[in-house]
């Protein structure tokens, strides 16, 4: 469910027979039919203006960024993707309505934020070193915040579209996601996600035999994980963030002597 900018209104996304988005008052009435499509659709977000809706559908059905005029049913292409970046994905209209801002999802983890020009559909990449980015939302008309793999961990940066420049938003959890900002007030709302992630030693009496223990091996604040034996057995090889960056390990079987390889 997305509000629309007066509240008035909530759009929303079905999948029970076909992919369907509605709209329905948000005090509760008559759901009205607004575009049914064979695609799935990904996200939604409300123009300012309240007309529009831009949602996304991945490869190959349509994929890209659509623009949907809630007044004549109308969908428009705005953006395709290229042959390295497939998926847009989280799309954000800019507080003034000109731009949007979204995640381009292709292999592995780059998920650059790119910009796009709701009149010409013209796309750049934004300034900045936002890698990994995953969700994101506007402040104001010049600057995002971005949910980006840096430092270690999923956290909230605020990037500044005119300077490239991204400052970390201090928050309370390792993992942070779904940044959303109130339009009059600019408070903001994110998800925060907590767990550790550790390397355990298990001992057995014999190869495939009875457990005796189970104790923690390499433990941090951070994430330490993919533990591998050397081929004779005397050291360990692992990933861990304990640097601020997720970096390759290595260490004694006894999680001793520690030294950092990348």
């Amino acid at each position: 469910p997305t509000w629309s900018p007066d509240g008035s209104t909530l759009a929303f996304v079905s999948d029970c027979e076909s992919r369907v988005i509605y709209t329905v008052p948000s005090m509760g009435g008559p759901v009205r039919l607004v575009h049914a499509t064979a695609a799935e659709v990904k996200a939604l977000d409300w123009a300012p203006d309240g007309q529009t809706l831009v949602f996304t559908t991945p490869a190959p059905e349509t994929p890209g960024l659509q623009l949907l005029a809630l007044a004549s049913g109308a969908v428009r292409t705005l953006t395709t993707p290229d042959d390295v970046l497939h998926r847009a994905t989280t799309p954000r209209f800019s507080p003034g309505g000109t731009r949007i801002a979204f995640v381009r999802r292709g292999p592995g983890s780059g998920r650059p934020v790119f910009l796009t020009d709701v009149a010409d559909g013209t796309v750049t990449p934004a300034p900045g070193d936002a890698t990994a980015a995953r969700h994101l939302d506007w402040i104001d008309d010049e600057t995002l915040v971005v949910v980006s793999y840096r430092s270690g961990a999923n956290g909230l940066w605020r990037l500044d579209l005119g300077t490239g420049a991204m400052t970390w938003i201090p928050t309370r959890g390792e993992w942070s996601f779904y940044p959303s900002v109130a339009a009059e007030s600019g408070a903001l709302v994110y998800q925060d996600l907590y767990f550790e992630k550790n390397i355990w030693q298990v001992r057995l009496d014999a190869p495939g035999g009875r457990l005796l223990s189970t104790e923690p091996l390499l433990t941090s604040t951070w994430m330490d994980c993919e533990a591998q034996f050397s081929p004779d057995g005397t050291r360990l090889a692992f990933m861990a963030s304990r640097s601020g960056f997720l970096e390759v390990w290595l260490s004694g079987v006894d999680g001793g002597d520690l030294v950092q390889v990348t």
